[in-house]
This record gives C-alpha cells, sequence and structure tokens, in this order.
C-alpha cells in the first residue's frame, strides 16, 4: 500500500506542477500568488510524506500559513475582484471547495505535529484530490 501510495503522490504533484500559474499574472490576482505558494508547498509536503518527515510538512505548511496568501484571496473573492478562468459563474462552488482544502490542511498540520502517519497519507491524498479536481472545473 505505501507504495501504490507514494506513486499516486509523485503522478499528482506532477500534475499539479504542470498546471502551476504563471508568475506574470500573479500580480494582478491573489488567487494565482496564493497558488503558487500551495504548489510549492505541495512540492515540499510530498517529499516531506514519502520521507515520513513530519517536522518538514509543519514547516512547509506553516510558511504557507504565514504568506497571508489565503487572506488575500478570500477577501478578493468576497470583494468579487476575482473570478476563476473556467466556470466564474460558479465562485460559490469554488470557495466551497477552497474551505475544505483549508480545512482539509488543517487537519494535515494537526496529523503532522502529532506525527500520525497513516492520518498524514489520508489528509494529503484528500488534499491532492481537491487540486486535481479544482482545476479541472475551474482552471483553462
Amino acid at each position: 500500500m505505501k507504495r501504490s501510495f507514494k506513486t499516486y503522490l509523485v503522478v499528482v504533484v506532477a500534475a499539479v506542477s504542470m498546471t502551476a500559474p504563471v508568475a506574470a499574472n500573479a500580480a494582478e490576482n491573489p488567487l494565482l500568488v496564493e497558488m503558487m505558494l500551495v504548489n510549492k508547498a505541495f512540492r515540499d509536503i510530498v517529499s516531506a510524506v514519502a520521507l515520513e518527515d513530519s517536522p518538514a510538512i509543519v514547516k512547509a505548511i506553516e510558511g504557507l500559513e504565514a504568506s497571508a496568501a489565503e487572506k488575500a484571496t478570500a477577501k478578493a473573492i468576497k470583494a468579487g475582484s476575482i473570478k476563476t478562468p473556467k466556470n466564474p459563474d460558479k465562485m460559490r462552488e469554488f470557495k466551497r471547495m477552497d474551505d475544505e482544502f483549508h480545512d482539509n490542511m488543517e487537519a494535515l498540520l494537526k496529523a503532522a505535529k502529532a506525527d500520525k502517519q497513516p492520518k498524514i497519507r489520508t489528509f494529503t491524498k484528500k488534499l491532492l484530490d481537491g487540486c486535481v479536481k479544482c482545476h479541472a472545473q475551474f482552471r483553462k
């Protein structure tokens, strides 16, 4: 099981990395800034999951949280100043998925702080599945 999970993680991280936003547009859109930071954090998280390095997972998540990118994105969505490239009329669904993502990230952080490897793998998979689903629905 561990091997198939690691294979899954490699495939999903490759897919997420290939869809990373373009830095040139980031200054205009806080969502792109957040996505670039999430992309980097996920690379660090997946490496740490494969190595069962819980402190590195905590460091990656806390670094992402310290960026305040999530708050800037939430504020922009609420103000209606950003829309998704695909299905911009479904921002309520996007927001629901984004909230679920951040809840799962908090659960991963808690599991990593407690060094609960099975929970770490479970929440990492949920997060990566959420990225792929959200990109399929909202990113061109």
